[in-house]
Parts: C-alpha cells; structure tokens; sequence
C-alpha cells in the first residue's frame, strides 16, 4: 500500500481519484503492449523495462493485469510471466511476489481514499451497496467487478466477508439488472460522479450515460433509449467528448475491439473510408 501511494505521489497523482494505469506506465518509461496472446500479463525488464498484456482479456482485467505487472517491475521482481487463472474471490498464492504484485495493483487503482470518496459522493454504504452500484464503482475505477469485490473485502474489510459470495453473481445477470434485458456486450456506466478526465472503452463495448449526455464525435453511437438513462456503443476507433448535464465534459478515447500494439496508440483514430 505504501507503494502504491508512493508510485501515485512520485507521478504526480492525487490519491482520491481513479487513474489510467497505462498513462502512468508512460510517465514511469515503462512501454505496455497489447498482444493476441492467451495469458495475463509478461514483465520484461531487459533490455528495457516492458510490459506484455492479453488484448483479449476484458478491459478492467487488462488493467488489473497492467498495475500487476508494475509490481513486479517497481518491487525489482525480474522478469516475469502471469498465465491464464480464474477471478476468484480470493486467490490462492504459491509465490509471495504475486501476492505482492496484486496487492500493488489493487491499492494503486483502488486506493482507501479514493474508494471512501467514491462513496461518499454516492451516499452509498460499502457494506450495504448493491451488485449494480457495485458494478458502477468497477467502472468508475477501471477495474473489473469481481477485483473490487475481493479489495473491499479482503484487502480494506469495508464489506463483510460473507457477502462475497452473494455478490459474485455471473456479470449477466448484473448486467440484466441494470439494463432490464438479457446484454452479452461488456458494459460501462459513468455516472454524474465520474471523476476521471478520461473514459477508455473497446469498440463494441455498451455505454451507459446520464439521461440528456450529449456526445461529439463519430466513436459511439445511440442505442434504444433507457427511462431515465442514454445509452450507447463504441462504434469506431478514436477520440470523442461527452458532455453530462452537470456540464461536465469527458474525453472518450475509443480503441479497436481487441486492439494489439503499443498502448499509447491505441485510440489513433481508424483512417476515414472516403479517405482511404
């Protein structure tokens, strides 16, 4: 946790806020790749420090994978190769270094303060939230729904450790909750507490806004109207803006479904058909 916070300080981050794990990567000269490749995560640390991610992993666990992968490299683990595991409630650690490294990430993208802030701007009890204002939470860090359920229970012990299990519902289903009908796509929801600058989603990926957001830019697109909620899709590879109706403007950065190559690339805007 110290480390976590230190890494965010020396970055020049604020502690209650979520961050992009791959612009911190930047800031810390250390190169992220996406790759089609059936693992987790690689740290290569000659002959410069590199991190290696599955394009194929949903977004929140690439970026959980991201800050683990950090880990290794801020705690001078050498290099290391993550395979494929299960998101379960609470890991099981053969080597003491990826209890470490998990431990990193989830205080780096998940820190006390922020997490109590999160909250406090919801009015939102952490051990009485529900699956879907847990689910909004995910989202609103970055990470995927399970990750936040194990730091709130184990690593900040802000939920009793008995609701894992009700809440660790398939992503489904909590997506049918939110939606009202069955949605296989991944889904992000930004609320009028979305803090960040920034929101990162793959084309294909369902966007849930504030009723009356407004949206610039060609990257998503409308989708049915929800009572009281507007919805959308990433469409195409690039930036845009959303606007809430607080007034407060989002940058949308758009990256191509399963997008391999070098992180910082990924929301270059695909070239225009007519262009072409």
């Amino acid at each position: 946790m110290a480390r976590a916070v230190e890494t965010r300080h020396h970055a020049q981050l604020a502690v209650d806020q979520p961050i992009c794990i791959y612009d911190l990567c930047t800031r810390l000269d250390v190169v992220v790749r996406f790759n089609n490749i059936s693992m987790e995560g690689m740290y290569d640390r000659f002959p410069r420090p590199r991190i290696h991610l599955s394009s194929v992993r949903p977004l929140g666990r690439r970026a959980f994978n991201c800050a683990h992968e950090l880990g290794h490299h801020l705690f001078g683990h050498g290099s290391k190769i993550d395979e494929l595991r299960k998101e379960e409630s609470r890991p099981v650690y053969a080597d003491p270094r990826e209890f470490i490294a998990d431990a990193f990430a989830g205080h780096l993208l998940m820190p006390t303060f922020a997490i109590g802030y999160a909250f406090t701007q919801r009015q939102i009890s952490p051990s009485r939230a529900t699956r879907s204002q847990i689910y909004a939470l995910a989202c609103h860090f970055g990470v995927s729904y399970s990750a936040l359920v194990t730091h709130l229970a184990y690593a900040l012990r802000e939920i009793p450790r008995d609701r894992v299990a009700e809440l660790n519902k398939p992503l489904g289903r909590i997506r049918r909750e939110i939606l009202g009908y069955p949605e296989e796509s991944p889904l992000i929801i930004a609320d009028e507490q979305w803090s960040s600058q920034t929101l990162d989603l793959e084309v294909g990926t369902l966007l849930l806004l504030p009723s009356n957001s407004a949206i610039s830019g060609n990257v998503v697109r409308h989708e049915p109207n929800l009572v009281g909620y507007a919805l959308f899709r990433g469409a195409r590879q690039g930036i845009g803006h959303a606007v809430f109706p607080s007034g407060k403007s989002v940058t949308l950065r758009v990256s191509r479904y399963q997008y391999v190559g070098l992180a910082q690339y990924r929301h270059l805007p695909d070239p225009d058909p007519d262009e072409e």
